[in-house]
Formats: C-alpha cells, sequence, structure tokens
C-alpha cells in the first residue's frame, strides 16, 4: 500500500487552480474573437456605406456642375447668334461684351475672336488686337464648330486661375470666330457650397490633364497644382466609381466617389477622410475594449473563486479518502459546490462503509475458518492421541467408530479448504472446470453415504430421488463439492424432518436440488444467499458454523459448467430448497 509519504504517491500535473483560470481565460476567446469580427464588419459596412453615399453625390454634383456649365453656354450660344456678333461693327460688338458682362457677375471677361483668332472685341481692352489661334478652345471650335470647355488655364489678363467657354459663330454655315467666356475657378468653389454636403466631405473637380480646377477645403494657391497618383487610370477613366484613395494634397486616406461631367474634360469628385469611419469605429472599439477589459477581470476573479473553493473541497475529499487509504474506514467527508463533489463524496462514503464492512467480514472470517478448521482437527488429533496412547486397544469395537469419525472430519476439513480453494480462484477469474460426461448416481451416492452419519446423530432422514440414471457434462470433484454444501448446510438448519436430495431433468438440463424442513427463507435472506461470506444470521452461524463459502462456492461451479444456482422457500418455517443445473451429456 502507498502512503501519502511514500515514493509515487505524488501526482504531477497543472493544478486545478490554474487549469480552471486558464480554461476561463480561453473560454473568453471566442468572445473577444467574435467582437472582433463584428467590429470589422462594422467597419467594412461604415466604408462601403460611405463609398455608396459619395458616388451618388457625386452623380448629383456631376449634374448641378453640367447644368451650370450649360447654362453659360447657352448665353453664349444667344450671343454668338445675335446680329451685333455676325453683322455688326467692331464697335456694336465691343458694346455688346461689356454690356453682357455687367450681367454675368460671375464671368471675368468675355470676348469675340474673329476667323482667324484676332481678338475683336473684348471686356479686357488691352487684349484687343491680340490674336487667340493658338489657345486649344479656338482651334477646337474651329474644328469641331461645337462649344468648349477648357481645362484650368491662365488668363491672359490677370493670370488667375480660369476655365474658358467658347461657342462658334457661324455666318451662312461657315466658321466665322469665337464667342468666349472667361470664368474664374473660384466662382466653381463658390457654387459647391450652394450643394448639401455632410461634414468633413470634400468636392472637388479635376481636369482631363490632372490639374486640379476647384476644391472646396483647397487654398486658390495650390489651384491648378498637378494630381498624381496610382489612383488615377481609376478616376480619369471617363466612367463612374468608387474608390479608397490617397489625398495628395494632405496624404490621408480618402472614401471617393467620382464622377466624369459630361461635356466637359472635368471629373467631380467627392471624397470624406477615412479618418471620419473609423472614429465611431475606434469609439466602439474602445468601448468593447473597456466591456473585455471588465469581463476579463471579473472571469479572473470568478475563476480564482472557484478555484480556490474547489481546490479547498477537493483536498477535503482528497484528506478523507487518505484516512480511508490508511485503514480508517469509519471516516466520512462532506462535498459542498454542486451536485458532483456531493456525489463524489457520497461515492466515497459508500466505499469506505464498503470498506469497513468487508474489514468486519475479513475478522469474522478469520475467526470462522479458525473454528471450521480448528474442529476436525482437534476431532482427528484426539482420535489419534488416543490410539496411539493405547487408551483404545485397536481390536476394541469403538475403535471403527472412531476412524470413521476421524475420516468424516477429514473430509470436512478438505471441504473446507477446497471452498476457500474455489472461492479465492472464482475471485481471480481463474475457476476453471475440465468437463466430461460422468453419472449423476455416482456423485449423489457419494455424498449421501458421507453424510448418512451426520444426519442420523441429528435425528434427521437423507433420502434420495432420482426417477432415472442421467449422465452430465461435468467435473466430477467439482460438482461433489457443491452438492456436499448444499447436504451440509442443511443438516445444519434442520432441527427435526428429512433431507430429501432429488435429481430431474428439464429442457437439456440436470436439476440437482436438496430439500429440507428446516427454518425456511425470508425474501430479503434469499436474495443474498449466494453472495460471497454471507450468512443469514449471525446467531445462526454461531450456533451452526460455517465460512459463509458455501453457497458462493455452489454458484460458482455451477456457472462455470453452463448452469446456475437456485433456492426456494415458501416462508420461514416451511423449510427450502437449494440446488443447482448441470448440461446433460448427449
Amino acid at each position: 500500500m502507498i502512503t501519502p509519504d511514500e515514493p509515487g504517491s505524488h501526482t504531477r500535473g497543472m493544478p486545478l487552480r490554474r487549469r480552471l483560470l486558464i480554461s476561463s481565460l480561453l473560454g473568453a476567446v471566442p468572445l473577444i474573437l467574435l467582437g472582433a469580427i463584428l467590429l470589422v464588419i462594422y467597419y467594412r459596412d461604415a466604408r462601403e456605406n460611405v463609398l455608396d453615399q459619395n458616388l451618388a453625390l457625386a452623380r448629383v454634383g456631376a449634374t448641378y456642375v453640367r447644368g451650370w456649365v450649360e447654362g453659360n453656354l447657352r448665353t453664349l450660344h444667344t450671343l454668338a447668334g445675335a446680329n451685333e456678333t455676325v453683322t455688326g461693327s467692331i464697335a456694336e460688338k465691343q458694346t455688346l461684351v461689356e454690356r453682357q458682362l455687367r450681367l454675368q457677375e460671375d464671368w471675368e471677361s468675355l470676348f469675340i475672336v474673329g476667323p482667324r483668332g484676332e481678338v475683336i472685341a473684348t471686356t479686357d481692352r488691352q487684349l484687343i488686337g491680340g490674336n487667340v489661334a493658338e489657345r486649344p478652345y479656338f482651334s477646337q471650335s474651329r474644328q469641331t464648330n461645337a462649344p468648349v470647355v477648357t481645362n484650368l488655364l491662365a488668363s491672359l489678363g490677370t493670370g488667375n486661375p480660369v476655365v474658358i467657354f467658347s461657342y462658334p459663330i457661324m455666318r451662312e454655315g461657315r466658321f466665322a470666330g469665337v464667342v468666349g467666356a472667361v470664368v474664374p475657378s473660384r466662382e466653381l468653389t463658390v457654387s459647391f457650397q450652394q450643394l448639401d454636403l455632410p461634414d468633413e466631405t470634400i468636392i472637388a473637380l479635376l481636369g482631363s490633364d490632372h490639374r486640379l480646377i476647384a476644391r472646396t477645403d483647397t487654398p486658390e494657391s495650390r489651384i491648378g497644382e498637378q494630381v498624381y497618383g496610382s489612383e488615377d487610370p481609376f478616376i480619369f477613366s471617363g466612367r463612374a466609381g468608387r474608390i479608397v484613395a490617397t489625398s495628395p494634397f494632405t496624404g490621408e486616406r480618402m472614401l471617393v466617389g467620382y464622377m466624369p461631367v459630361r461635356g466637359t474634360p472635368w471629373t467631380l469628385v467627392i471624397a470624406t477622410p477615412l479618418v471620419m469611419v473609423l472614429a465611431p469605429v475606434s469609439r466602439t472599439l474602445a468601448l468593447f475594449l473597456a466591456l473585455t477589459f471588465i469581463v476579463l477581470v471579473l472571469t479572473i476573479i470568478w475563476s480564482l473563486y472557484s478555484a480556490g473553493y474547489l481546490s479547498r473541497q477537493i483536498a477535503g475529499l482528497a484528506a478523507g479518502a487518505r484516512e480511508i487509504g490508511l485503514g480508517n474506514f469509519q471516516t466520512r467527508v462532506q462535498g459542498h459546490g454542486g451536485p458532483e463533489l456531493e456525489q463524489l463524496a457520497q461515492s466515497i462514503n459508500m466505499m469506505a462503509a464498503n470498506l469497513a464492512v468487508i474489514d468486519r467480514l475479513k475478522a469474522d472470517l478469520l475467526s470462522m475458518v479458525s473454528h471450521e478448521l480448528k474442529t476436525p482437527l482437534t476431532t482427528i488429533r484426539g482420535t489419534l492421541e488416543m490410539l496411539t496412547a493405547g487408551v483404545i486397544s485397536p481390536d476394541d469395537p469403538r475403535t471403527v467408530d472412531l476412524l470413521r469419525m476421524a475420516e468424516r472430519q477429514a473430509l470436512r476439513l478438505q471441504d473446507q479448504i477446497e471452498n476457500l480453494l474455489s472461492a479465492a480462484r472464482e475471485e481471480a477469474g481463474a475457476l476453471e472446470v475440465a468437463p466430461r460426461a460422468v453419472p449423476v448416481s455416482a456423485i449423489v451416492q457419494a455424498a449421501v453415504v458421507q453424510f448418512a452419519d451426520p444426519a442420523r446423530e441429528r435425528g434427521l432422514a437423507l433420502t434420495v430421488e432420482m426417477p432415472e440414471e442421467l449422465r452430465v457434462r461435468a467435473e466430477a470433484p467439482k460438482v461433489a463439492l457443491a452438492l456436499n454444501n448444499l447436504i451440509d448446510n442443511a443438516i445444519k438448519f434442520t432441527e427435526t424432518g428429512g433431507i430429501t436430495v432429488r435429481v430431474t431433468r428439464d429442457d437439456g438440463q440436470a436439476i440437482i436440488a436438496v430439500t429440507d424442513t428446516g427454518m425456511g427463507l425470508t425474501p430479503e435472506v434469499r436474495s443474498h444467499l449466494f453472495e460471497r461470506f454471507y450468512q443469514a444470521e449471525s446467531l445462526l452461524t454461531r450456533r451452526a458454523g460455517g465460512s459463509g463459502l458455501g453457497l458462493y462456492i455452489v454458484r460458482a461451479v455451477a456457472e462455470a459448467h453452463g448452469g446456475r444456482a437456485f433456492a426456494e422457500s415458501a416462508g420461514p418455517g416451511k423449510g427450502s430448497t437449494f440446488g443447482f443445473t448441470l448440461p446433460l451429456a448427449e
């Protein structure tokens, strides 16, 4: 037996407290992962919503800019068809442009150019007589006979960033020059402010030459700067779209929706800083991290408390189990903290109670065995001493009776030893039989002869009922041992009447039964009779003797042969029948 102080008594492994703490923390991991996944989904959805919103705003903005452009072109169309423009004198043309400029507050200047690019009339008089034949708007209008909207240019008069609208003058179907309006780019910026845009949302107008025409959050000094980036192929593709791009002005990541302005070389861009989307996500993340921290702290506190509580409970159970292991079978433990620990405590207490019973049975067994072995040995020794001492001479008629009594005691001693050996083999699962065809009558007659004198001494009739000769497949010595145990018990527990050994057959089985007229059995006693060391009443045990192994051996022998043992009784004082079955030999 290993005691707590001996090598091998200590176990290794992670302590329960640490194991429960780690398990609790690992249990929080899915919650953290779920929160992280939800945050990612929330961020992605918010980003997609802003991108979709900006694309929709870009469509609205592009429509607004297109309307503004068309308004300016309609005015130029009217001027290009006026009589003063087509057939009027230079003075009439000059008067026309000056009068019209006073009506167009957002224009910087207005000019009329002849078919060869010569400036005929303009509100900026210093340009009169100049030539604009090389300017893109003039050459494009002359080639296409259609209105032209330019990218950002520098004003010839002021040098300010402007865009120019030009409309061809047609005389009898032939190109006769252009009417043009110079519009400062800041007018576009001012007009953008009329759009109802979300906070921090930026609107910009880019030319096809990748130069900035207007932007709501950019100083005028940066208007006209080149806009280059890896996203340019998308933004300047001539198609609407949305993209996450880096601002060339601030370096921020922007959520961009873009839309080309029909009839112009321009692209309208609506952009929102990505940080504006991340701000609510960051707030949610901070809240999530705070809640996660609180949950983890509470989890750790609860885990430490639970682990400590369980450790103390288990330590108490372990201490009680050690006491029981040391032989203190009266020790009882208490389990608190849930049905599992309570069941464990009940199991330990049940084990202790069973061990106490076994310990008591062991002591009783030693006492009974010593008595059962001592009694026949005393008889045999007394007989031999009387013979060797000459107390009784060999010729004395009583000598035969003494020798027969000594023989019976020797056989009884042999049966007791065989019972102990058979019980040990049955417990170890090593009770084996070597069956062969044997006649039942030989086994029964030998048993009856062996117990005839003890039965007669108690005034009991021992009879046999065997209507026919039966042969069984069995190992004769073990069957004889089982039958001897039944007859021996019947003699011990029968005061008056008789004992009958009956052999019958039923369904391929031989039934060997011993019926007595003794004390009978109660149902409760009958259910335990074939258990090891069980005896019906300690009083009867002390009176009649026995080790409590007889019926246990009967059951073991019967089952080893493929049969069964049984006990029947009509009740206390009405006798009983014990028996077993064996397979018949073919």
